[in-house]
């Protein structure tokens, strides 16, 4: 008799529990709703997931981000198949392939840094390892979540065979290739198609590579500006020039002056736009023209 007592108080003070796998549990249909008119723990739990779930797919829809276009395509397969909806199977082996992602590429990450601060131990370089492995850092985050460029666009660096020359000799980079804060409107998500070399007014422009002047214009936004074609699927464009000494299927050589640095068209001030077109794709052109890390 005393056994049964026990049993019954510690079963007061401690109350069975539902198995955890019952808390993940989608709620089948014979499932009845409590009297009491308050809402179940385990629906509250799932609804929160769903929550967390939605707000996260969201997110990297906003963003653009690359890991969206995975996620979507894994969605629209679950979708497809049949069976119970929303079967908690798929949804957990949909988060458990984005962590194993997760996981090797940290993994592969964390084994490049060990390598490198083993090379850089053995030179006696320790600050030249940490640059490095800050740059690996980015570069594996950046592979998740670094926002996509808009069509006809790449964040990579195109290196022409030839050595480009400088179009400026004088200058300082003002804006860089790539997103940022329109410097006009204020509006940020602007996709800078090439990059900003402000200089004194009048100061020449130079053909870095040899060519012919495919076309010479002039519009509201880019001002007065030409497009020269080099070997090839290469071009390069020029904005808001003062002056164009140029004209439309003229041949140039590499270091011919082609006009004069200007702020026509939409600009804060005299500057030179410079862009780098390869098979009709811009491509960041600061490496190109040995600018990379130059401020």
């Amino acid at each position: 008799m005393w056994q049964n007592e026990t049993q019954q108080q510690n079963e007061q003070l401690f109350p069975p529990q539902p198995p955890i796998g019952q808390v993940f549990r989608y709620p089948g249909r014979d499932a009845r709703p409590r009297q009491d008119g308050a809402v179940s723990p385990v629906l509250k739990v799932q609804m929160l997931l769903c929550l967390l779930l939605l707000g996260a797919v969201l997110g990297l829809r906003l963003l653009k981000l690359p890991a969206y276009e995975y996620f979507k395509g894994q969605y629209e397969a679950i979708m497809a198949e049949d069976g119970e909806f929303l079967r908690q199977q798929e949804w957990f082996a949909l988060a458990e392939s984005f962590l194993e992602g997760v996981r090797v590429q940290a993994q592969e990450t964390v084994s490049g840094w060990e390598e490198e601060w083993a090379e850089q131990e053995q030179a006696g370089n320790s600050q030249a390892g940490q640059e490095n492995s800050q740059t690996t850092q980015a570069a594996f985050w950046g592979s998740w979540f670094q926002k996509e460029p808009p069509e006809g666009c790449s964040l990579k660096s195109y290196l022409p065979d030839a050595e480009m020359v400088c179009p400026l000799e004088a200058y300082t980079i003002s804006s860089e290739y790539g997103w940022r804060t329109d410097p006009l409107t204020g509006k940020r998500g602007d996709f800078h198609k090439g990059i900003d070399l402000a200089a004194g007014e009048g100061q020449p422009i130079y053909a870095p590579l040899e060519g012919w002047v495919e076309s010479v214009r002039a519009d509201s936004a880019g001002g007065n500006f030409i497009l020269l074609r080099h070997e090839g699927t290469l071009s390069t464009r020029y904005c808001h020039m003062q002056y164009i000494f140029v004209r439309t299927g003229e041949k140039v050589s590499a270091g011919q002056v082609l006009g004069t640095v200007g702020q026509t068209g939409q600009a804060t001030g005299p500057h030179l736009h410079w862009e780098l077109i390869y098979e009709n794709v811009h491509y960041d052109p600061a490496e190109a023209l040995g600018l990379a890390g130059a401020v």
